[in-house]
């Protein structure tokens, strides 16, 4: 059992890992920003801390009591990315971070294999990869404590972690085709997408906790939780056409944003990461269905 402080525990993946944690025998403490965050986690058995990602005093609290400290909670609000969004999330993990120093006690943070935004194969998962995109900053942050005397693992999440009750990017390129009458790639659609079903994600984060530190070759590397390693996009488009029953079709770059909103500035990207180092440290496999599976059997079209 590990006493464990957890942020982000309602959101969409910590809402899955709370629960898997408590399955397998761990205590945990959470932080809860609302009446009706605080009694969906006590209603788990976990303890809850009252406060906010701003409420740094509260942050370091619950870290200080901690045997390890899971870091998933984040401003989502695109509006302010790489403002005030990051700006929050870089003062939370300094103060999640330093009542660690020199205890070797473990603080698991969040980002995306998405930071890097890059075609070619992402096997990297050591420092030298770092990302430097608003979530990749943290990822930066996280690490300069590892000479401290803190123990960090960072986690990396696809584009898209979906699963029933998903409502992110995937969601909104499903409400995007039904909108304009058709599903739309970007240029050639060549570019490729990683996924992970949701419950995946869930027991990397159990396992990024649960294995010894001995079975990582270092400290400050990053876990790959990606099931589907890349997807073309044209597939996915055309999954979603087929599921509406409407066209398929690309449209170029310079209209992305025009019509798909936010998510058309990362639809025509691509990141090709391997979860090979992943699996070889912690033993982690995807278990749930793929994307495109989940498109055809899920809830997105409910």
């Amino acid at each position: 059992m590990v006493k464990i402080f957890v942020t982000g525990g309602t959101g969409w993946t910590g809402s899955h890992v709370v629960p898997e944690l408590l399955a397998h025998g761990h205590q945990i403490t959470a932080i809860a920003r609302s009446d009706a965050t605080a009694k969906k986690l006590e209603d788990q058995g976990v303890t809850v801390l009252r406060g906010s990602l701003e409420d740094l005093d509260v942050l370091s609290k619950g870290a200080a009591g901690a045997d390890a400290v899971i870091h998933m909670g984040y401003i989502h609000d695109f509006t302010q990315y790489g403002k005030k969004s990051a700006d929050v999330d870089l003062a939370a993990i300094r103060a999640l971070a330093t009542p660690l120093e020199g205890t070797n006690k473990l603080l698991v943070v969040t980002s995306g294999t998405g930071s890097t935004f890059t075609p070619r194969p992402l096997e990297t998962q050591a420092a030298v990869d770092l990302p430097v995109n608003p979530r990749g900053r943290g990822e930066v942050l996280a690490l300069s404590f590892v000479e401290k005397g803190v123990r960090v693992i960072n986690v990396r999440l696809p584009f898209t972690v979906h699963g029933p009750g998903d409502i992110g990017f995937v969601k909104l390129l499903v409400n995007a085709a039904k909108e304009k009458g058709f599903s739309a790639y970007v240029d050639e659609g060549e570019n490729v997408w990683p996924a992970v079903h949701v419950n995946d994600a869930a027991r990397l984060f159990r396992l990024a906790v649960e294995t010894p530190a001995s079975r990582f070759p270092s400290s400050g590397l990053a876990l790959h939780g990606v099931g589907d390693e890349g997807i073309p996009t044209k597939e996915i488009a055309r999954k979603i056409g087929e599921k509406l029953g409407v066209e398929t079709k690309s449209i170029p770059k310079a209209e992305a944003i025009a019509h798909f909103g936010f998510v058309g500035m990362i639809f025509g990207l691509g990141c090709n990461p391997s979860r090979a180092l992943t699996t070889e440290w912690t033993g982690w496999e995807p278990k749930e269905v793929g994307l495109l599976e989940d498109l055809e059997t899920g809830t997105y079209f409910d």
